[in-house]
Formats: structure tokens, C-alpha cells, sequence
């Protein structure tokens, strides 16, 4: 998807979510700690994404996935949920993906 993204004109990043908690310091600068997505009751965790960094966040996810809305909350109005089983032109997207500066 990154990779599509640019191609259409924006600056897009990506990270992944992990189940490997990490303490905080040296490289891993914030944590957002969240409820999976499979319903199996293990925490999940997601590294250096400060939301105040980021124009939007997409949070994408696949078939009955979906995203924890305590995770987009905490990532705030810059983040949508997007579903990769519902493709869309990425010219649809209004704006620019870029993180500032």
C-alpha cells in the first residue's frame, strides 16, 4: 500500500503492530499498547507512531479484523481504519500522506 501511495504522489511511512511488549528508551520513543484485532484477548502493542507526527494514519486490517477503537482513539482524528479487502483507487485520497517538516 505504501508503495502505492507514493506512486500516486504522497510520502508514506509504515510500521506493524506486534504482540512482543518493549520497554520504552533508547530507540522506542512511544508505545500504544491495544487490544487485538482476532478477538483472542492478547494485548498488542504499536512503536514510535506519535500521532501528533502524522497529517492521517491509516490503520488497515483484512476480512472479519477490526481495527480496536481504543487504538484509533489513541492514535486521534488523523487515523482511519481502512479494510485491504475493499480496494479503492488511491487517487481517491484527499490530501497529501506526508509527516511534516
Amino acid at each position: 500500500m505504501a508503495r502505492a501511495l507514493e506512486q500516486a504522489g504522497a510520502a508514506a511511512f509504515f510500521s506493524a503492530t506486534t504482540r512482543s511488549p518493549i520497554l520504552p528508551g533508547l530507540a522506542i520513543r512511544s508505545v500504544l499498547e491495544f487490544t487485538d484485532s482476532v478477538a483472542d484477548g492478547i494485548p498488542n502493542f504499536l512503536y514510535n507512531v506519535d500521532p501528533a507526527d502524522w497529517d492521517r494514519i491509516l490503520v488497515t486490517y483484512e476480512g472479519r479484523c477490526q481495527p480496536d477503537l481504543a487504538l484509533l482513539a489513541a492514535l486521534g482524528p488523523a487515523a482511519q481504519a481502512l479494510c485491504l479487502d475493499a480496494p479503492r483507487s488511491w487517487h481517491e485520497w484527499p490530501g497529501r500522506l506526508r509527516r511534516p517538516g
